[in-house]
């Protein structure tokens, strides 16, 4: 597994709130929390729902099940007090045989806090 391990420090500069690699299994493989502060020994090498709460869980396994199918999967998410734009790839060996999944997430709470204000400015001013 160790050779086909992506670069995720490339990941991360481009202002990724974090990056996690999940095996066939849901078994987290690396996890990097980025702006959320998830330390990489309280994840790696459990399965999601042995990671992190069952609100979460609910939420972001169906993503990476998705992927894990082969599909390219992106969605906004409200987990852990913040909303994430998120993308769920599956990871390929050759040109089919799925081993894994990357979830790559970035904090979009001020982006949307800001949508939502001006909807609601919108609203009050008759627009």
């Amino acid at each position: 597994m160790r050779e086909r391990q992506p670069n995720v420090d490339g990941l991360l500069n481009w202002s990724a709130t974090g990056v996690a690699r999940v095996d066939a299994k849901g078994v987290e493989l690396s996890s990097f929390g980025g702006d959320l502060r998830v330390e990489q020994a309280t994840v790696e090498g459990r399965t999601l729902g042995e990671s992190w709460d069952g609100e979460t869980v609910d939420v972001v396994e169906p993503l990476v099940r998705d992927a894990l199918s082969g599909e390219r999967v992106h969605a906004d998410l409200a987990v852990l007090g913040r909303w994430l734009r998120v993308t769920v790839v599956p990871l390929r060996e050759g040109s089919d045989d799925v081993f894994g999944a990357m979830l790559i997430g970035q904090d979009v709470t001020a982006q949307h806090d800001t949508e939502q204000g001006l909807a609601a400015a919108r609203g009050w001013c008759g627009d």
